[in-house]
């Protein structure tokens, strides 16, 4: 049937469905799998390194975990899910709950010593410098007719 001769074909196409219908989400609301793009996030690179912004509202410092090495980067948590009463009936419950793990390879190594991690407002943001080797530097060339 669907030309899907092989399980973990057939769950892609099913995956692929709920998000079609649902959004990335959906997955995990059915499954209780992790969800490879949270927190959302967003990448740039400077001259003196890269940068993160990552949406993470609701979480506080003691929620997040950060680790640095080389040139990988791991934002990890726990989300928290909302509290209800013992007699409460939840008739929906879309906000993710649980641990989440984002992990992030730069192309170039880090200086792990220089690395800042801010969160204000529900916003991480961090900083991550290149490491000196990686930043490169001008190499100046003599002129050797002169000799």
């Amino acid at each position: 049937m669907f030309g899907l001769t092989h399980p973990s074909r057939l769950q892609a196409e099913m995956d692929r469905l709920f998000e079609g219908m649902l959004g990335p989400q959906a997955a995990r609301w059915v499954t209780g799998a992790p969800v490879n793009n949270f927190p959302p996030l967003a990448l740039w690179e400077t001259p003196e390194g890269y940068h993160v912004e990552s949406e993470i509202p609701g979480l506080s410092l003691e929620d997040i975990d950060i680790f640095v090495k080389d040139r990988e980067v791991t934002i990890s948590g726990r989300l928290k899910g909302t509290e209800v009463s013992g007699e409460a009936t939840v008739h929906r419950s879309e906000r993710p709950t649980g641990e989440f793990k984002r992990e992030l390879r730069l192309p170039m190594p880090l200086d792990g010593d220089k690395v800042e991690a801010r969160l204000a407002h529900g916003v991480l943001m961090l900083d991550l410098p290149k490491a000196e080797a990686a930043k490169g530097r001008r190499i100046a060339v003599k002129d050797a007719s002169a000799s």
